[in-house]
């Protein structure tokens, strides 16, 4: 059965009809820790959750990989994503420094897909 296109001829490392955009964060401290649970049932948020929230204030996110306490991986829609004044993402990174507090806190993404179905995050 062949794949429909939205447009374009098939070509290597192409998105067709959509422009995702890999987001990864990286803390240099455990900022990214779970929401944990008392013997009470009270939930206390921890910095997994606000730092999704965050995200989500900058775009909408369509895949969350799992929590891991010191990074974030996303993948977010890439033409609506807000990257900043300056388009570095810079706005991103100190949004997410301020609700995790966890040190430096770095933003690297990626738009295309490697061949091997990897992303070269920079």
């Amino acid at each position: 059965m062949a794949q429909d296109r939205v447009s374009g001829t098939a070509q290597a490392g192409a998105w067709y009809g959509y422009s995702p955009l890999v987001v990864q964060v990286a803390c240099d401290a455990s900022g990214f820790l779970a929401d944990s649970v008392d013997g009470d049932g009270v939930i206390t948020e921890q910095g997994f959750s606000k730092a999704v929230a965050t995200l989500e204030t900058f775009g909408s996110v369509v895949w969350l990989g799992a929590q891991s306490d010191t990074n974030l991986a996303a993948i977010v829609d890439g033409p609506s994503f807000n990257k900043g004044a300056a388009g570095d993402y810079a706005e991103l990174a100190t949004a997410l420094g301020a609700v995790v507090d966890a040190g430096n806190v770095t933003v690297t993404t990626s738009a295309e897909l490697n061949g091997d179905g990897t992303f070269t995050l920079a």
